[in-house]
Formats: C-alpha cells, structure tokens, sequence
C-alpha cells in the first residue's frame, strides 16, 4: 500500500514539475476592443462565450493579463489606464493604474516574477510597476534606457525585456532593478521598424511582432535575430498572443476584415493552422491571455488516490 501511495504522490509531483498536458490545461480569453468585455473562447468550436461585461471607460481595450491573484487586468486606452476584473466572476473591480501616478499612453501589461504589474507607458519613455491591489510601487525602467515602450516580457533568465514603437530590438533590463543592461534581437536587417507585442515562448525564446505584419524569434541562447516565426496574412495585427497546449495564438486585430479574428498556429514551426474565429464588425478581438485550469491536475489527483484505495480494498 505504501510503495502505491508512494508512485502516485510521485506521479502528481511530476505533473507538477513538468507541465504535462494531461494534468494542466488551459483556457483562453480575449478582450473585446469596442466594449473591453472580456470573452471566454471555445476553442474546440471556435465560440467566444460572454464572460465579462465592459462597464464605462473600458472601451478601446487593447491588451489583457491574467494575474497571479487570479484576476484579469486590461488596458484602455481611450481612458489611459489599467483595469481589473474578479477572475471568478467577471465582476468589474476597478481602475489600478492612471495617470496620477505617472502613465501616459498605456501599452502592454506583464507581471514578473515577484508577481507585481509591470506597464508600458510609451508617451513618457518608461516602465512604471505596481502591486495587485493598485498600489503604485515606482518607475521600474532607468531614466533613458527606453525610447516609446510598447510592451514587457520578462526572460526564463529573471531579466526584462521591453519592445519600442520606433527601434528594430529589445532593450534588456535587470529584472530586479530596471538597470538597462544592452540590447538582443536587433532585426534591422529585416526591418528597420520596432515591434509592439512581446513574449516568452515555452523555450525561453523570445518573439515580437514587428510592423511588417509577423512575429520575429529572439534565440535565447545568442540574443540573436533568429528570422520569422509566424504571420499569415497580408494584415497581421495581433495586440494578444500566447502559447497554450502545445499551439500558439494570436489575435488578429482588423477593423472587421475577413483576416481577423483569434488565429492558430504551429507552437515550434509557427505555421498557421486555422482561424479559431472570424472577426466581425461588432467583435475586433485586441487583448489575450491564457489561463491556466488545474482542475484537470485535482482530478489526476483524486484519480491516482482513487486507484489507491480500490486496490488497498482489493487486498482486504
């Protein structure tokens, strides 16, 4: 019974550690652009579902964070600021960053390891940082490492790395203080443009999408351009992605082309596989973010113990 009990304490833990697929899976959300509404998506039937409504000033809703205290957090960009949604219920819950404490032309979001918001505030050449509860903690970035940021995505190294509106790489910044430390990735080769959504592959690669219409690889071993990864149309403009369940998805923010929508593609290759759904003139998808559900781990869980006890049963 012990050496039982034992094999799937071990199996559970292992799943833990690994990330296996069967016992952690992963939901995806999308912000509504017009409304800020946030919009679980089927995946498996390419629905959106309702999951919260956009209240006043949530619209033009560009980017979305699920946050370590497991609430959504969005931004505006007709008001300017950060908002945050109850992550059970959809409930509104309030304004967490504005312009009192120094936010100007918010972009992207990004929690870091310590499990504080990091914003891109591009007006003012910045990085402001803040805790869950709206608290303002500081300016993150060093005064002059950052020229008009766009988004923030933190390394499997512990450091920052931030994408500007106008300069082909990413400026690297030390994850605990903000210390600029060099550039990676400079792409002018291929474009001379900068980039303005940014994240961490499951690798530790990073990729940003330019304004060429893809996504670009930074090797994480050489900092090096390492070419396209994705794209799929002539208009690609994704303001989310993420990588889920061995897939990569971004949405494709159109003013109701037949090209938008939440796209699929290849999580090692980068080629597109479908459109999940089509964007419509009432729905641009902007923001997205991935979700992880560890109901699926309870259930190996209780499974594991459950075969445990039939078979102590079996012997009595």
């Amino acid at each position: 019974m012990k050496s039982m009990i034992a094999f799937a304490v071990t199996v559970l833990l292992a799943c833990l550690l690994t990330g296996a697929p069967a016992a952690y899976a992963t939901d995806i959300y999308v912000t509504k652009f017009d409304d800020g509404s946030i919009w679980k998506v089927d995946t498996v039937l390419g629905i959106p579902h309702l999951f919260a409504p956009g209240v006043s000033g949530t619209d033009n809703a560009t980017h979305l964070a699920y946050g370590p205290d497991g609430n959504f957090y969005e931004t505006c960009e007709s008001a300017d600021d950060v908002v945050k949604f109850n992550g059970q219920t959809g409930a509104y819950m309030g304004v967490v960053a504005d312009a009192t404490s120094g936010l100007s032309g918010v972009q992207n979001i990004a929690f870091g390891p310590d499990g504080n918001l990091y914003v891109a505030s591009c007006s003012n050449d910045r990085i402001l940082k803040y805790n869950t509860a709206g608290t303002f903690l500081g300016r993150f970035s060093a005064i002059g490492a950052l020229s008009q940021p766009t988004s923030i995505a933190f390394g499997k190294d512990g450091n920052a790395y931030v994408s500007s509106y106008s300069q082909p790489f990413l400026t690297c910044l030390n994850g605990m203080t903000g210390a600029a430390l060099g550039t990676v990735g400079n792409w002018n080769s291929y474009d001379d443009r900068g980039g303005h959504e940014l994240l961490t592959g499951p690798d530790g690669d990073l990729f940003v999408h330019s304004w060429n219409g893809e996504y670009l690889k930074i090797d994480r071993t050489t900092g090096q351009y390492a070419g396209v990864f994705a794209t799929n149309h002539s208009y690609f403009y994704p303001l989310g992605a993420g990588f889920a369940d061995g897939y990569f998805y971004a949405t494709n923010f159109t003013n109701g082309q037949s090209n938008g929508g939440l796209l699929l593609f290849n999580e090692q290759t980068g080629a597109y596989l479908e459109t999940v759904f089509s964007a419509e003139s009432y729905f641009r998808p902007s923001g997205l973010a991935v979700v992880p559900e560890p109901a699926s781990l309870a259930i190996l869980a209780l499974g594991a113990l459950g075969v445990v006890r039939r078979g102590t049963r079996r012997t009595r």
